[in-house]
């Protein structure tokens, strides 16, 4: 079984969000870097989470509070079951 972060790796180099490469100095070691596709991803994930704070925390009411908190909390179990390896 590979490494939970060697799967996560994998899966977001499949994507073209990130690359890999075995480091010059050291052949066991693999540097990961973002690809521009994943700059933007990350930085439009930053602007969402800003701007839900944002709403969050000039909301008028106890309800739209609870909903911000349900939608973040939602996108939160979203992104951790997507790092999850998949069940072989």
């Amino acid at each position: 079984m590979q490494p939970r972060v060697t799967v996560l790796l994998q899966k977001l180099e499949d994507q073209g969000l990130v690359e890999r490469r075995r480091s010059t100095a050291d052949r066991r070691v693999v540097e990961t870097t973002l690809t521009p596709g994943g700059r933007r991803l990350l930085e439009q994930a930053r602007q969402r989470m800003a701007a839900a704070l944002l709403d969050a925390l000039h909301s008028p009411t106890v309800e739209e509070c609870e909903r911000t908190v349900y939608a973040a909390r939602q996108a939160v179990a979203t992104l951790a079951q997507a790092m999850e390896p998949e069940a072989t």
